[in-house]
């Protein structure tokens, strides 16, 4: 329970700082950038979008895919905190304990990230979606009935990958899950650098993670940031994709695994941070 208590001790502190407003804030960007242009496509086809599909669309949207991670980097570049009650615990409570707290924070700091843009996406788009689970026929049809928007913003957010390779309910939660595991993947980092008395290194490396994913394509796979994207799993049309998204869970997976060995290795022979 002490480790418990402990995570949600730094929880309760993020929750208190302005970091959260600011994320929160990012709504905004977020209403302007994808939501805006949902809803001009669900009035030029009058119908409703399906509940899932607004934040299917913020996970497939380039930029956010850039300016969120970088984000969380800044909000999480403090952690671990040393001083405050932070020092209390760790006098109270033994290494190990203490850097389990830390990992169980990370992870839960990483749900409450996801969890406010999906809540976000579903106040922001009310006004025009329905609890379908299903894509709907304004998005499917948006296209063909427009023709010149072939090609454009709304054909980016939904590729044709989408509606022949996946479900709604499937993208949705596969989007979730995999954000959670990456922005979890990215506060490892930072916690593992700190073992060894150089955070700034873990947040250089970082960044280079999210990076690499956008220049590398010809090595895209060797980092994260594609993986998050599902329809780059996905030829157009042919049904044999480029790369399963069960090996993207087995690849978040594993890195984790390997990050969280060495922090509870580090931890019981007594490295602090």
């Amino acid at each position: 329970m002490g480790l418990i208590r402990m995570a949600l001790a730094e929880l309760s502190g993020l929750m208190r700082s302005t970091k959260v407003i600011i994320l929160c804030l990012f709504l905004i960007f977020v209403n302007i950038q994808v939501i805006d242009p949902l809803r001009e496509v669900s009035q030029s086809m009058n119908g409703k979008l399906s509940v899932l599909e607004p934040f299917i669309a913020i996970s497939n949207s380039g930029i956010i895919l850039l300016i969120l991670p970088l984000f969380y980097i800044v909000m999480m570049a403090d952690y671990p905190r040393q001083g405050g009650v932070e020092y209390f615990f760790r006098i109270r409570s033994s290494q190990r304990k203490w850097i389990a707290g830390q990992l169980l924070f990370s992870f839960l700091a990483s749900v409450i990230v996801v969890a406010v843009v999906v809540l976000g996406s579903v106040i922001l788009s009310a006004d025009f979606i329905d609890l379908s689970p299903r894509y709907s026929d304004a998005l499917m049809r948006y296209t063909e009935v427009f023709p010149e928007k072939a090609g454009g913003y709304i054909s980016n957010l939904f590729p044709v990958q989408f509606y022949n390779q996946t479900t709604a309910l499937g993208s949705f939660f596969y989007s979730v899950s995999i954000w959670i595991l990456f922005y979890y993947l990215l506060s490892l980092v930072i916690i593992t650098a700190s073992f060894y008395c150089n955070k700034v290194a873990g947040i250089i490396i970082d960044c280079l993670l999210i990076i690499g994913g956008t220049i590398a394509s010809n090595i895209q796979w060797v980092f994260p940031l594609p993986h998050v994207v599902l329809y780059m799993h996905y030829e157009e049309y042919a049904a044999i994709p480029k790369l399963l998204p069960g090996w993207s869970y087995l690849y978040f997976t594993v890195f984790i695994a390997i990050l969280v060995t060495i922090c509870i290795t580090m931890a019981k022979k007594g490295r602090k941070i």
